[in-house]
């Protein structure tokens, strides 16, 4: 009652409120009334005896306090403590970066300047970064060859890039009825169209261009640094304001403004973004070679394993929100079923989440599944998996972040007559916590349509045995796309 209304009005976010009541849960309770009661394991934080209900008492009590609470008073763990320390240390080193004067030379790499050190890293990265996804098919001049031979005769050649192909669709649409494509040479079009036109494949053909204008972007800025750095090109606030940042390890201002969000420092940052580079250019060749062999066969079965990967990167997203939302849309436009009527259900695998070779994770053909899909890629916050006991538990001393390993997202109609897949429901004897899971660490963002924050993405039920739900918001526990 306290909670929901004195506070409840001030609290907006959902999960903020769910974090209040858990805390106030805390504090009350009937065993606050038991003798020698106390907040803490250790009997610091308890409530005054018999004989310290006195003014002068409760002082005492009050001024014998620790002047930093411990985070068990709270029910976190001790690493919260550590992972305070380390944030306001990074805080004041970053402070102190912005008052420590500009040199010239003799301060970076052994005497270089900073015209020097940007100059190297701007040749890096145009080097590192791809010019646009598909990069590699639309360049290769014996893969559009070998498109063309592989066509119907007298035929058009079947593209090589999503944005291709989604036009070679609709012209076929637009013009079928003039017959400017024959029959005899336009190939198994219908089933083309069905993957040109699915949840899933529309959703990377956005990611595809949302990434060839962030790579756009990248590029245009890093050529026209090492221009300005070489004199032949005037230094602009904006250029002024990326040279300053490539010094100090950040992310530009112009990169943030269309990119996803990140909290890594730019050489990091970087990686990350050739590994979702590759992720979506090694998809997006999934679906066309399995679109072109759709297209040159006689079969209107169309199998959507052999045109999706086996598992998805899911922090490799722009919009991993949508890609959730295309994942219930591809599923209830196989079931022909409402969309509003389903929800996921999710299982945690014993495949290990990690992020290895992506482009052998997306080709892998041994155990693709029929029902839902695979992500990968996800870390817990504050926590970490048991594998043999299928259930959250602690972290070991000094660790915050553990990975998660392989999930299966499960689609299933919110209904009293419907029969759920046919999966392994062996995780489902423990009580499970609805764990939230964020894009970045800071868990912050702006308010969104939805209602909740741009950086929240969906909420995950995991399986926990010997504790509450309240045990592991107490903690903060949330899993994450990415960490620091």
């Amino acid at each position: 009652m306290t909670g929901e209304l004195v506070y409840g009005g001030r609290v907006t976010d959902d999960f903020d409120r769910k974090c209040l009541a858990t805390s106030l849960r805390n504090f009350y309770h009937a065993g606050i009334f038991e003798p020698n009661f106390s907040f803490t394991s250790d009997g610091v934080y308890r409530l005054p005896s018999d004989d310290e209900l006195s003014l002068p008492g409760v002082r005492k009590l009050i001024e014998e306090l620790p002047a930093d609470d411990f985070p068990e008073i709270f029910g976190m763990h001790a690493n919260a403590q550590k992972s305070f320390q380390i944030m306001g240390c990074l805080s004041l080193v970053d402070q102190m970066k912005t008052l420590q004067p500009r040199i010239s030379s003799g301060t970076l790499s052994a005497g270089q300047s900073d015209e020097s050190v940007v100059l190297g890293m701007v040749t890096d990265m145009l080097f590192r970064i791809p010019e646009v996804v598909e990069l590699q098919t639309t360049t290769s001049t014996g893969d559009r060859q070998a498109r063309k031979n592989s066509s119907p005769k007298d035929g058009p050649v079947f593209p090589s890039t999503m944005t291709a192909l989604a036009k070679f669709v609709n012209d076929w649409k637009s013009q079928s009825q003039q017959q400017h494509f024959s029959k005899k040479s336009t190939g198994n079009m219908e089933s083309v169209a069905k993957i040109s036109q699915s949840a899933l494949v529309t959703c990377l053909r956005q990611e595809i261009d949302r990434f060839n204008r962030l790579l756009f972007v990248i590029r245009s800025t890093l050529k026209a640094t090492q221009l300005a750095i070489q004199g032949i090109q005037v230094m602009s606030d904006e250029l002024e304001e990326a040279f300053n940042a490539l010094i100090q390890q950040k992310v530009p201002k112009l990169w943030k403004a269309v990119a996803y969000e990140s909290c890594a420092n730019v050489s990091v940052w970087v990686s990350d973004l050739c590994l979702r580079v590759e992720f979506m250019s090694t998809w997006s060749e999934l679906v066309l070679n399995g679109a072109m062999s759709v297209y040159n066969s006689t079969n209107t079965e169309i199998q959507s394993s052999s045109i999706n990967p086996r598992s998805f990167w899911l922090p490799a997203f722009f919009f991993p929100q949508g890609f959730v939302t295309s994942v219930l849309q591809h599923h209830a436009r196989e079931s022909k079923v409402s969309i509003d009527s389903l929800s996921l259900t999710f299982y945690v695998t014993e495949n290990p989440g990690t992020v290895g070779d992506v482009k052998a994770q997306v080709l892998e053909v041994n155990g693709r599944i029929e029902t839902g899909v695979l992500i990968f890629g996800l870390f817990i916050d504050g926590a970490s998996w048991n594998a043999a006991n299928k259930a959250l538990e602690d972290l070991p001393p000094g660790v915050r972040f553990s990975q998660l390993p392989e999930l299966h997202l499960v689609p299933v109609q919110e209904s009293r007559d419907s029969v759920r897949s046919p999966v392994d429901k062996s995780s489902r004897c423990s009580p499970l916590y609805s764990c939230p899971l964020y894009r970045t660490p800071l868990r912050t963002g702006s308010m969104s349509s939805t209602g909740h924050s741009t950086n929240f993405v969906m909420t995950i039920d995991i399986p926990i045995e010997g504790y509450t739900p309240d045990y592991w918001i107490s903690r903060g526990t949330a899993l994450l796309c990415q960490t620091n």
